[in-house]
């Protein structure tokens, strides 16, 4: 059967097999995106030493080490330098 269909490229070969691209609500966290004071539960206008102490208490929760989720870590870490920037 192979032989009755040649292959110029493996490009061609697997063109069939590949996976639609994906709709933009549906890539990972874009959809659900909450905003950093919210992650780290605290107001949007607090202070640095508040902020630094939320953050502090989350990462200690979230904190893949300590049995906590890498992602919601990741987060909690993002969001951290979210508030500190502003």
């Amino acid at each position: 059967m192979r032989s009755q269909r040649p292959v110029e490229t493996g490009d061609t070969e697997f063109a069939a097999a590949r996976l639609p691209p994906a709709d933009a609500d549906a890539v990972a966290g874009t959809a659900t995106r909450q905003p950093a004071h919210e992650v780290l539960g605290v107001a949007p206008d607090a202070p640095e030493n508040v902020v630094e102490s939320a953050a502090r208490e989350r990462k200690a929760e979230t904190h893949p080490d300590s049995g906590g989720d890498q992602d919601e870590f990741q987060r909690v870490v993002e969001a951290e330098g979210v508030m500190l920037d502003e």
